[in-house]
């Protein structure tokens, strides 16, 4: 399981949701539209349509500075159906870790192909604690938080997660709350992106399924879906949000 061990205090999620690339031909793909309604690609399934499915990948793996050789191997496995390391369960452990930037995290896997998780994005807000409050003072990642007594809350903060093949996003508010357990208020704006022909997508769960901290565990919101096009197959994907002990961390395979 792929996970961020910390995160800035302004900063949370992981990146990367496919979209359009600036000077290139963007295949049919299933995008998600306001957060909740589900446009699915259309079934097109003819050779300019593949074509430009694989001029697709090809941009986002250069992008995410994979060598020539590892593209030209992991087209030839998409090309023959056969599953990338990068969403093969059995390959979970197996990826090289590079830290690219303070937010943005690169897992490399043993064919080439990559996760990119990035940390971005959220308003910052320190509330005053009621009596008896205890000074915080913490880091997250790269970040350090601002000493002070109280809360922090983050608004906005947008965590996502890609494998080139599919990729999702959503925002999250959170609290931290020394001395006390953090909270989760909402997660909202969800984006989900599956490209190539018949791409398509099944949403299985999604929410806070656990608005706060309790000594038995983490806060934490969830995110799972199916995606499919017509050389992917199926796949399940996850990018889930957990909340706890002035930390907020994502666990994902994407």
């Amino acid at each position: 399981m792929k996970k961020f061990r910390k995160m800035g205090p302004l900063l949370l999620t992981g990146t990367l949701a496919i979209a359009g690339i600036a000077g290139a031909t963007t295949p049919t793909f299933a995008k998600e539209k306001g957060g909740n309604q589900v446009v699915s690609s259309q079934e097109i399934n003819n050779d300019e349509a593949t074509v430009e499915y694989y001029n697709y990948i090809k941009v986002e793996l250069r992008k995410n500075k994979v060598s020539e050789s590892d593209i030209k191997k992991l087209m030839k496995k998409l090309k023959n159906g056969e599953v990338w390391d990068s969403i093969n369960p059995k390959m979970k452990d197996t990826p090289t870790e590079t830290k690219i930037d303070k937010n943005t995290t690169k897992y490399t896997f043993p064919d080439g192909s990559v996760s990119i998780q990035t940390i971005s994005g959220g308003i910052k807000e320190e509330v005053s604690k009621p009596e008896g409050g205890m000074t915080t003072k913490g880091t997250i990642g790269g970040g350090t938080h601002t000493s002070g007594s109280g809360y922090h809350t983050v608004t906005g903060a947008r965590v996502s997660g890609s494998v080139i093949l599919a990729g999702a996003s959503y925002k999250i508010d959170y609290t931290f709350i020394q001395g006390g357990y953090d909270k989760i208020s909402r997660v909202y704006s969800r984006n989900i992106t599956v490209p190539g022909p018949g791409g398509n997508y099944e949403v299985e769960s999604w929410g806070v399924k656990k608005a706060t901290e309790t000594v038995g565990g983490k806060a934490y919101a969830v995110l799972r879906f199916k995606a499919s096009n017509d050389k992917l197959g199926a796949t399940t994907f996850y990018l889930n949000t957990y909340v706890g002990k002035d930390k907020a961390t994502v666990s994902s395979n994407m």
